[in-house]
């Protein structure tokens, strides 16, 4: 398994030790469009979300499409502001 299927599986089934690994491995972040993020954001991880964010992850423009967590839009939200200044 590629260090970027590793990041993906992790962030999908909520394992942090597992996306740890993946990005001490070399695993790119922002692999196919941030997928890990998108993971992450679907199931309203705010551990690994803000971790993601952390070490570099892009938010994508459709990120908050489909969440209905208030606290996961909320922190979302503060980092796209923060980004753009």
């Amino acid at each position: 398994m590629s260090s970027e299927q590793k990041l993906l599986s992790g962030s999908l089934h909520g394992a942090p030790s597992v996306v740890i690994e993946a990005i001490e491995d070399g695993a790119d972040v922002n692999y196919k469009q941030s997928l890990a993020i998108k993971y992450a954001v679907q199931n309203n991880d705010i551990d690994l979300i803000r971790f993601l964010i952390r070490i570099g992850s892009e938010i994508p423009h459709d990120l908050l499409d489909s969440c209905t967590n208030e606290k996961v839009k909320l922190l979302v939200n503060r980092v796209k502001k923060l980004k753009k200044i």
